[in-house]
């Protein structure tokens, strides 16, 4: 709280801390530099994860030895690793509309989870694309974040250090009000706007996973 870190950063480094915390299984002050490179190179050739997202991890590491313990943690044995930086790509008419028929059409097996697919996948997306949202903000909006009266969301979980709001467009709002009918049938109760069950949310690896499916669909990046 007194570096000001945004709730988005607080649930993150709590969050992936007792990930690490769980990993090693002993306390942190026992932990090696050489286990902290060993983990950071899990991640990166086990997990495949993305260098940036390394570079977080490595980053939470720096945070828990420097500042909550006050320990001198030598930072050239575990460097941060090189990212390139990615150009946005702008998305045509066509892209679009190809992407967003996927999403309206996609396939999903039988039962609960697929229900829940079905009918989630096409307004996720197009609230991502249509509030300029980021993904972690749309993905932790809890039931109270949504006004389906007014259509303003309001955003708790941001990377930067307070909380802001958004409008939704009429044709969004109608939308997002049509939703919240049809999934509170399946998921009575539910925590999150966009729930997987009762009380959790959807991951990142969810989003990636089905942006990926759906966008190769019928698009070549």
């Amino acid at each position: 709280k007194m570096r000001n870190f945004s709730k988005y950063s607080f649930y993150t480094y709590s969050h992936k801390g007792a990930e690490m915390i769980k990993y090693f299984n002993k306390p942190m002050e026992e932990v090696t530099t050489y286990e902290m490179r060993k983990f950071l190179i899990m991640l990166k050739e086990e997990r495949h994860l993305a260098n940036k997202t390394v570079n977080y991890y490595n980053s939470i590491l720096r945070f828990m030895y420097e500042v909550t313990m006050d320990k001198v943690l030598n930072k050239k044995q575990i460097q941060m690793l090189k990212h390139k930086r990615r150009i946005c790509k702008v998305l045509t008419k066509e892209e679009l509309s190809t992407f967003f028929n996927a999403c309206d059409t996609l396939r999903v097996r039988k039962g609960m989870n697929g229900d829940i697919r079905k009918i989630t996948v096409p307004v996720f997306f197009r609230l991502l694309y249509s509030s300029g949202m980021r993904t972690t903000e749309v993905r932790l909006l809890r039931i109270e974040d949504v006004n389906l009266e007014n259509g303003v969301i309001n955003i708790r979980f941001s990377k930067g250090f307070n909380q802001h709001f958004t409008v939704l467009h009429d044709s969004m709002l109608e939308l997002m009000r049509v939703y919240d009918s049809a999934i509170s049938k399946l998921v009575p109760n539910r925590v999150y706007f966009f729930p997987k069950n009762a009380d959790k949310g959807f991951s990142d690896q969810w989003v990636r996973y089905f942006f990926r499916i759906l966008w190769d669909q019928n698009n070549n990046i």
